[in-house]
């Protein structure tokens, strides 16, 4: 064999000399204490509020404006503050679309516009010059936008196309049934619109959900990054310092409901079995809230999580399964997703709830809660390294009501996580009689091996009708 050959060989790990040998795995390091970046409020005279984060030593500042006017203000209207977010884009301050993108585009940003229940959204970043003539186009976002008919009809024909693809989706449809399962008639129950419902909306709801739920006491413009804070603080004062305060922010909590319950929904001919397994968590910032994500780190949250491995790595039932935990005013909840083959969907989930209990019988090793603990730190840090993200982790504390601390000890509490804790957070947490279960797949073959596992003898069973993509 020649010289090249034989570096060849080594490169692709033929030449065996370095390759037999063992080389030990690094130790996992310890995560150093985050502390979030310091925030000044400023309270103008009608009630908004300025938060100013001083941050990185790019000269670029990130604006987001954040509005407590989302579909918990809409009952029986899904999708209408997103509606309302699509149209302002639209035109507002007597600019359309296209002069609204240059105009930014010149600052050095774009513009971004997002709706859920709780808040409405616009956010671009700029060079830090221009700042103050940014904050004027966000201030005409939600106090000035055009809507007119044509803008609007072009936003519902977008947004029924929207509905038809999530109609379309077993994933999308997995999650409707479990968030009406989960949460009934309150809003969190119904993310997505029936084809009715949205064909039902007017201009004329969207005007007045701007006109009755917008207003300076619900407000906060974020302000963050490389800014000179006078210069911004005069800015946000003339934009909007004659707006009206309008309505407090409305708060309605919802409550887990939770099971034994499996809900299946019939896809006849579906190439995979879309499963959703939930349960209550503890609510953010409790006492057991950073425990329990840990726990769920280690159990299926991240990729080298045991379920993962179980049913992805070693047994190939499936691709891409995950579970996370998300929380909301008043609770939380932790979700399990996967995209399962057919034939094996009973043989997964069997797998998935062994995991369960061994978890709950027997402690993981030190070694292996150090590596989830790292994850679980690390996670925060992960969304905390732009201007955007911090926006974003403020704007949930703001929606939660977290306070700084729990962001400043964050990596510290979960690095003091015992593998015993995670263990006794898996008994409290995942008890049979509290597990909601939702199914999307063809049922002739997936229903009977359900019904065989011992673990859903119990639950109340539902079958349910997938909707329809039109009224």
């Amino acid at each position: 064999m020649t010289r090249l050959h034989l570096a060849l060989a080594a490169v692709v790990g033929l030449a065996t000399p370095l390759s037999a040998q063992a080389l030990p795995e690094p130790p996992i390091g310890t995560p150093k204490a985050f502390t979030m970046p310091a925030v000044e409020r400023v309270r103008l005279a009608n009630g908004m509020t300025v938060a100013f984060v001083p941050f990185g030593s790019v000269p670029q500042t990130a604006l987001m404006l954040n509005t407590f006017a989302g579909d918990l203000d809409a009952p029986g209207h899904p999708w209408l503050a997103a509606i309302n977010a699509d149209l302002a884009k639209q035109g507002a301050g007597g600019r359309d679309s296209r002069q609204l993108a240059e105009a930014l585009s010149a600052m050095g940003g774009a513009l971004s516009a997002r709706a859920d229940a709780n808040v409405t959204q616009y956010s671009t970043t700029v060079l830090s010059d221009r700042a103050g003539d940014a904050i004027g186009i966000l201030a005409d976002l939600v106090r000035r936008p055009t809507m007119n008919q044509a803008d609007f009809d072009r936003v519902m024909a977008n947004r029924k196309r929207d509905l038809a693809q999530s109609f379309a989706s077993p994933q999308a449809m997995a999650d409707v049934l479990l968030a009406k399962a989960l949460y009934g008639t309150h809003p969190y129950g119904t993310p997505v619109p029936t084809a009715a419902q949205l064909n039902s909306l007017r201009l004329a709801d969207v005007k007045a959900f701007q006109a009755q739920q917008f207003g300076a006491a619900r407000t906060t413009l974020y302000v963050i990054g490389r800014f000179d804070q006078a210069a911004v603080r005069a800015a946000a004062e003339k934009a909007f310092g004659s707006w009206k305060a309008g309505p407090p922010r409305k708060r309605l909590l919802a409550r887990f409901t939770a099971g034994p319950k499996l809900i299946l929904a019939d896809r006849p001919g579906s190439e995979q079995t879309t499963v959703r397994l939930a349960y209550d968590a503890p609510a953010v910032a409790s006492p057991t809230d950073i425990p329990f994500r840990v726990t769920d780190a280690l159990l299926g949250g991240s990729f080298g999580s045991r379920i993962t491995a179980n049913i992805r790595e070693n047994k190939g039932y499936t691709y891409s399964p995950s579970s996370s935990v998300t929380s909301r005013p008043g609770g939380a909840s932790w979700i399990w997703s996967g995209d399962i083959t057919p034939s094996v969907t009973g043989k997964a989930m069997a797998e998935v709830f062994s995991e369960v209990r061994r978890l709950q019988a027997e402690a993981p090793s030190a070694a292996e809660a150090q590596g989830m603990k790292t994850y679980a730190g690390t996670y925060l840090l992960m969304r905390t390294t732009s201007a955007d993200l911090i926006a974003g982790q403020l704007v949930r504390a703001d929606t939660l009501g977290l306070p700084a601390s729990y962001f400043n000890g964050y990596i510290q509490r979960a690095m003091a996580v015992t593998p015993q804790q995670i263990s006794a957070m898996a008994k409290q947490r995942f008890p049979l009689g509290r597990l909601v279960m939702v199914v999307v797949g063809d049922m002739k073959s997936v229903e009977p091996q359900l019904m065989a596992l011992p673990e859903l003898k119990g639950a109340t069973i539902q079958r349910v009708a997938l909707p329809k993509t039109s009224s």
